[in-house]
């Protein structure tokens, strides 16, 4: 039913598909997302399979049974099974019915001969195999793995594995490794339901139930749990970076409009927060397709999937509180944007025979945005500061009254932008998101007000306030915020570490995953970038 009702809403969405920009995902309940289509992961398998192939000391064809064992209870060869030439298996997300985390998993047997026994004969009878295939309903699960063990499962995922735990300069002991599995274990070819068993209609019955027996042995042994990725990620008994995933759970989101866009999604969480505490729930929150079809068929792009960062996570518990430290106090906050404002006022009076006041203002307000469907957050906003001068001769016994009062004043403001540009950087284990500073342009300041009145304030003015011309005054106050903002902007970019190698997903048969075109979603503001396999 679940299948069906996510089939009938993407038939009423198709045609907005070409409109659409990035998923609607949005990441609430989980810190970050991997998300690698059903036509990568396949891909992934062809080498999975080859080096599987070549662990198992398997020639061109596999024989199942090799052997069995006679009356006196020695090992001899089989007389029955088959001697076939597979194909490397496929995986489809579609699976009709299906319980979350199942996939349809499909053996390919290109060629070979199938040996039976013949009642009708009463002999050893042969039937040829040629492009039959099996499809299978398998469950995924993931078991937690050491080093030694790993190397023994997939040599080449122990070196990833090992190459991530050397370069953290971290002992293993601060690492967990995980890898997710098809569960072949529980396949039983002979009992009916949910398998798609594609041998022709002529062969005979007893030499498909014999194919069927041996391909049994197979699946539930050796291949009982094939490996589809490997997870190296910081465990949770040791304070963690930001950016380090301690935890996550796996997801099938199926696409039956587009099959080859369905996606295997991993699912975790940064620097020891807690996975959901209901977990289908949130796996099911993320009802969109994370991939589009023209993303991996070459009309706009040919990626593998996408990782998401999860917004919050990214600018408001990582990024602002960076400012925060910067400029000792909280921004206000509003959609996308974080504004920190600060104003001081102050006034100074001198009095003898004269009474002199100078009240002086001085604010500024620096706004940092996250621009959704780009790569940049930008900074921008103004520096104000105003002085207003006042005189008056005070009442004496000859003037009661005193003399008129002299004001002046003028206010100067100047506005500013910059930008911090993210990129992509580094593969595998060197991993890292990198930000860039354009340099802030500050415009001239601009001057408003009576400054022209200074000219009729007495030296004793400059003398006791120390102030040469509004101007000059109001020039050097707004100077002196532009120092202090700049010395903001570099010591937040300074800070910036967005090291993302603490962690490492990686593909079964070996390999690694690259990372390019980051932007904050234009949907959700997560940040997100394409991700690329590169093969062996």
């Amino acid at each position: 039913m679940f299948l069906k009702n996510r089939a009938i809403l993407r038939a009423n969405e198709v045609r907005s598909v070409a409109k659409r920009g990035d998923s609607k995902n949005a990441l609430t309940d989980f810190d970050m997302a991997l998300a690698l289509t059903q036509q990568a992961i396949n891909t992934q398998l062809q080498y999975a399979w080859k080096a599987w192939v070549r662990r198992k000391n398997i020639e061109s064809e596999i024989v199942l049974p090799k052997f069995k064992l006679n009356k006196n209870g020695q090992q001899v060869p089989a007389t029955y099974g088959i001697r076939t030439k597979l194909a490397p298996i496929t995986i489809d997300f579609n699976v009709p019915n299906g319980k979350l985390g199942q996939v349809n998993v499909t053996l390919h047997l290109q060629s070979g001969v199938v040996t039976y026994y013949d009642e009708e004969a009463e002999d050893k009878a042969t039937y040829p195999i040629e492009d039959w295939s099996i499809g299978v309903v398998v469950d995924l699960d993931k078991k937690p793995v050491d080093l030694k063990t790993l190397a023994a499962i997939d040599p080449d995922a122990k070196n990833l594995a090992s190459e991530t735990i050397s370069k953290s300069g971290l002992p293993e002991s601060v690492f967990s490794i995980e890898y997710l599995f098809l569960k072949f274990t529980t396949v039983d070819l002979l009992l009916s339901g949910g398998q798609q068993i594609q041998i022709p209609a002529e062969v005979p019955q007893a030499a498909k139930t014999k194919a069927l027996e041996s391909l049994n042995l197979l699946l539930q042994g050796e291949m009982g749990e094939f490996m589809l990725g490997t997870v190296v990620r910081r465990n949770r008994e040791q304070a963690t970076p930001t950016f380090a995933m301690t935890d996550f759970i796996f997801h099938v989101d199926p696409n039956e409009i587009a099959p080859e866009a369905s996606t295997l999604s991993y699912l975790g969480m940064f620097s020891d927060r807690a996975l959901p505490s209901d977990r289908n729930g949130a796996r099911i929150n993320l009802k969109d397709d994370w991939i589009r079809p023209d993303q991996i068929n070459g009309q706009t792009s040919t990626i593998s999937g996408v990782m998401a960062i999860r917004k919050e996570k990214f600018f408001d518990e990582y990024l602002i509180p960076l400012f925060t430290q910067q400029f000792g106090f909280s921004p206000m906050v509003n959609g996308n944007t974080r504004t920190y404002s600060k104003s001081d006022s102050r006034s100074d009076r001198r009095k003898d025979i004269v009474q002199r006041i100078l009240d002086s203002s001085d604010s500024y307000a620096v706004s940092i945005t996250l621009v959704p469907g780009t790569n940049t957050l930008n900074i921008s906003g103004s520096i104000s500061s105003s002085r207003t001068y006042r005189e008056r001769t005070l009442p004496t016994l000859v003037n009661k009254d005193g003399l008129p009062s002299l004001s002046v004043n003028g206010s100067g403001t100047r506005t500013f932008n910059a930008a911090i540009t993210l990129t992509a950087q580094g593969i595998g284990t060197e991993f890292s998101i990198h930000p860039d500073l354009n340099e802030p342009q500050f415009s001239p300041i601009q001057i408003s007000g009576d400054t022209d009145g200074f000219a009729e304030v007495t030296k004793a003015f400059q003398k006791l306030f120390g102030i040469k011309d509004m101007e000059t005054e109001l020039g050097n106050a707004a100077q002196d915020r532009v120092n202090q903002i700049s010395q903001v902007l570099q010591g937040v970019l300074s800070r910036i570490d967005i090291d993302l190698s603490k962690h490492q997903f990686i593909p079964p048969g070996g390999g690694v995953f690259t990372f390019q075109n980051l932007h904050f979603s234009d949907q959700t503001g997560d940040l997100l970038m394409d991700v690329i396999y590169q093969a062996p």
